[in-house]
């Protein structure tokens, strides 16, 4: 049992430590599949495995993390994602709450992990910095247009100018 969570802390860059008491079988299925469409696994995972996994990864403790029954989301990409879901569904039913978590082996207090719900998905930040490289570009493309466009204009304001002239 230690040696697959060890697998699943390891192939993971997000793990999110979550107390599900109260949550019905139902409920725990939902979350799951809502979970694993942000690309995470939901596992509950009894605190002296947990422990025992952190130990052998030399993974520091945090005794808080390890009070009360756990489920751990393990996430391989977008941190925010599975964040969001656990806030949303938090939100609706008051369960689960975040006890903490592990971001790319730095471990983070609760209030640090929940606030990783209000982050921009890893999606959205690559089409804000997309948008970004993308700006400059575009708006050197306007600039010159514009200045085609009126050089063009002026020419042939005189053409029409000389026209009447020689008329």
């Amino acid at each position: 049992m230690v040696a697959q969570v060890v697998e699943l802390l390891g192939r993971c860059q997000v793990a999110l430590l979550t107390d599900y008491r109260g949550l019905t079988v139902q409920e725990m299925t939902a979350l799951r599949r809502q979970l694993r469409e942000a690309g995470a696994e939901y596992h509950v995972v009894k605190n002296t495995m947990l422990r025992r996994a952190l130990e052998s990864m030399g993974m520091p403790l945090v005794e808080e993390h390890f009070v009360g029954p756990t489920a751990v989301v393990f996430a391989a990409e977008d941190p925010a994602g599975p964040a969001k879901v656990i806030a949303t569904f938090a939100k609706r039913r008051g369960i689960p709450t975040v006890k903490g978590g592990m971001i790319e082996g730095r471990i983070f207090g609760a209030e640090e992990t929940a606030a990783l719900a209000t982050l921009p998905s890893r999606q959205q930040l690559l089409a804000m910095a997309a948008a970004c490289y993308q700006s400059p570009a575009a708006s050197l493309v306007r600039t010159l247009y514009t200045l085609v466009a009126n050089f063009a204009g002026t020419l042939q304001a005189l053409s029409e100018k000389r026209a009447s002239a020689a008329a």
